[in-house]
């Protein structure tokens, strides 16, 4: 008998088809969601009920692209008898925003058994829960980080494997990771935690500048900023509070900020056109945990958006493992038991610091896992989800290159050119444009010019393959703000390559 995983669908994470398709091999999936939640993507025609459009043009990545936690390196300066498929498939008693039509229109469109669609995101639970009552879950899981929190509490309310409810804070907000953090003796940059606009003077007076200020409870870079001087502060926090709504999925609503002194990098990898940072994806089945392969960055653009990634990593293995042992450590500390993690660490010349640790796959990650490896990252999930243990470690053939050319903050785009030639170049697999002519970069949205994912036999090929993307994608904007007269900080980054 197959088993049912529910999959929670947030604002964020890659698209739902693609996650569910990897899942539906071995398990029914139903999939949980709410109707504002699904007005926020980009991947879905069918919401359940719900309307949304996007200027983006043709934005179907929903966040891969997002490579989340790309702006959380902002100082990278530095996925009855519910066995059963019919049983899964039937909506009864769920209730929805839209109707059982609404729900089947949305898991036939992404290949889900069944779709669970509540009103809003504060019904979750107990949408979920009516749905739990009436057809057997084997596990859940989401790939989306303002889920991990209701799926912590499902998996507890209903005896399934899952993450501890009391741990899920310290993965969700940065301040409060600091603190766990600096209390089990890792290292921690200095840091304040800001909960309003007026904040600035008490921060500066335990933050060394130059720093970074970023939501506790953000991702993709949104609204990160870099301040080299005092007098940057106030203003800063004056419009990055008011523009937390704004900013959409990436902030949540009343999120607190972070101020913290930027970690300084260093050069750890043999080639040049890699950042000095990294992150980790690991697993964890009742607190044992397998670190499945380390990934370098590419330079970051300004403020703190990310633009790409070499999977698996360049450097040497004993770099690596100090790398994965820092990561255990960190792991450790915040009490990480069960599920995937993704650890973003600098590399700097005492070794390597966090950045921040997610209780979620690293954004575009998921997408890159089979194009260099025998492992499925999403497929991977589920048998966790399950309670099963990963069975070997993956097995790498080559690189996989993830590109993520950005707009500057603060324009509207006309025009975007390059992306059919980039469609030609060796090595590149899928282009997927995202913010196209019409867009605004406002508030940190429609930033991303496209999506390129391809793969390289070397490290060297696969730092030629980013330079060859990034300078072949060429956009314009209007005349009335061009990039170079946009305010000061959305320039302002926290450092080069290494």
């Amino acid at each position: 008998m197959r088993p049912t995983l529910m999959l929670f669908v947030g604002t964020r994470g890659g698209r739902v088809a693609d996650t569910v398709a990897p899942l539906a091999a071995f398990a029914d999936v139903a999939i949980v969601s709410s109707a504002d939640l699904l007005a926020e993507r980009s991947d879905l025609a069918s919401r359940a009920g719900t309307a949304s459009t996007t200027a983006s043009g043709a934005g179907t990545a929903s966040d891969a692209g997002s490579a989340g936690d790309a702006g959380s390196t902002g100082d990278a300066g530095s996925t009855g008898d519910a066995g059963s498929t019919g049983d899964a498939g039937s909506t009864g008693g769920a209730g929805s925003a839209g109707g059982a039509g609404s729900e089947a229109g949305l898991a036939a469109e992404v290949g889900a058994a069944a779709a669970v669609v509540a009103p809003d995101r504060e019904e979750l639970l107990a949408h979920a829960g009516k749905y739990a009552a009436e057809h057997r879950v084997d596990g859940v899981l989401t790939f989306s980080d303002d889920l991990v929190e209701p799926v912590a509490a499902f998996a507890a309310e209903h005896g399934l494997p899952g993450q501890p409810v009391s741990s899920i804070a310290r993965f969700r907000d940065k301040s409060a990771q600091r603190a766990a953090l600096a209390a089990a003796g890792l290292p921690v940059p200095a840091n304040a935690e800001i909960t309003e606009p007026g904040g600035a003077s008490a921060a500066l007076q335990n933050v060394p500048l130059p720093a970074i200020l970023k939501p506790t409870r953000g991702s993709g870079g949104a609204l990160a900023f870099v301040v080299n001087r005092a007098e940057q502060l106030p203003p800063l926090l004056a419009e990055v509070f008011a523009g937390a709504k704004a900013a959409g999925g990436a902030v949540e609503e009343g999120t607190a900020f972070i101020l913290e002194s930027l970690i300084v990098g260093s050069r750890w990898h043999d080639l040049d056109g890699i950042a000095p940072y990294v992150s980790v994806e690991s697993v964890a089945v009742r607190g044992e945990y397998t670190h499945l392969a380390v990934t370098d960055r590419f330079p970051l653009a300004p403020p703190v958006l990310e633009t790409g990634m070499v999977f698996p990593s360049t450097l040497r293995p004993a770099q690596q493992a100090v790398i994965t042992e820092a990561t255990t450590a960190a792991l450790r500390a915040l009490g990480f038991e069960h599920g995937l993690a993704h650890t973003e660490l600098m590399l700097t010349a005492d070794g390597p610091v966090v950045i921040e640790v997610n209780a979620r796959a690293g954004g575009a990650l998921p997408y890159l896992f089979p194009m260099a490896c025998d492992v499925d990252l999403i497929a991977l999930a589920g048998r966790v989800a399950l309670g099963l243990a990963p069975a070997a470690a993956p097995r790498f053939r080559g690189h996989a290159v993830f590109v993520m050319p950005q707009h500057p903050l603060g324009v509207r785009v006309t025009g975007v050119a390059g992306l059919e030639e980039v469609g030609r170049l060796d090595g590149v697999q899928v282009v997927i444009p995202m913010s196209l002519a019409g867009s605004r970069t406002d508030s940190f949205q429609h930033t991303v010019i496209a999506v390129v994912l391809g793969t390289a036999a070397t490290g060297e090929a696969a730092v030629r393959l980013y330079r060859r993307v990034m300078a072949t994608v060429r956009a314009e904007y209007a005349p009335d703000q061009p990039p170079e007269r946009t305010p000061e900080h959305y320039r302002r980054s926290p450092g080069a390559a290494s």
